[in-house]
């Protein structure tokens, strides 16, 4: 895919690079720290474009003085709900524990916000994707064991479909196993190319 305007991830995730680099989209990245702080009441929707627009806000400010006016950025989040309740990282060995129990034999949904776009500021595409993924009955041995493999803990929801262990956990899922990862590259595509920011 070629694109018309420089692209920057607002996002030093290693998976959503990694989702750019494997669909043959060019960008360079920025580092954006943002309290990512949000209403219990808000629907799930609502939480991750709420704090993926919030973050697009702060890179465009950051980066508008210093950058050609052309460009376009990129921000996302993504989050773990079940039964319409957030699950962020676990902070450490007993969480992640608790986190993967709790998600044992049950269908959670897994919602991406993004905001794309720039240009001059006003050309911004604030959106969401979501994808169920129902999990096989885990053991208490293959939750330690997973646990211990240290991967878990910069995962919402305690886990990575795209691990070798992970993906084990899994029984079924609909919808785009990128937005599971980290980035629902299938709608930014369609979006790129419907604006005109770029061709196939």
């Amino acid at each position: 895919m070629k694109l018309f305007y420089p692209l920057y991830l607002a996002s030093q995730s290693p998976r959503r690079k990694q989702i750019l680099t494997d669909n043959g989209i060019s960008f360079q990245t920025l580092d954006v720290l943002f309290d990512e702080s949000f209403s219990s009441l808000w629907s799930p929707d609502k939480i991750v474009t709420h704090i993926a627009q919030k973050k697009w806000e702060l890179a465009f400010s950051l980066i508008d003085q210093k950058l050609p006016l052309q460009k376009l950025i990129l921000t996302a989040d993504t989050m773990v709900f079940l039964d319409k309740n957030a699950i962020g990282k676990p902070k450490d060995w007993d969480e992640a524990f608790k986190i993967l129990s709790l998600l044992s034999g049950k269908t959670h949904q897994v919602y991406t916000g993004f905001s794309l776009g720039g240009l001059d500021g006003s050309l911004v595409v604030n959106d969401y994707d979501c994808t169920s993924v129902t999990f096989k009955r885990l053991s208490t041995q293959q939750i330690e064991n997973y646990i211990q493999l240290g991967s878990c803990f910069d995962k919402a929801g305690a886990y990575g479909i795209q691990d070798d262990e992970g993906r084990h956990f899994v029984a079924n899922i609909e919808g785009s196993i990128n937005n599971v990862i980290g980035l629902p590259i299938e709608k930014i595509k369609s979006i790129l190319l419907t604006k005109g920011w770029a061709q196939s």
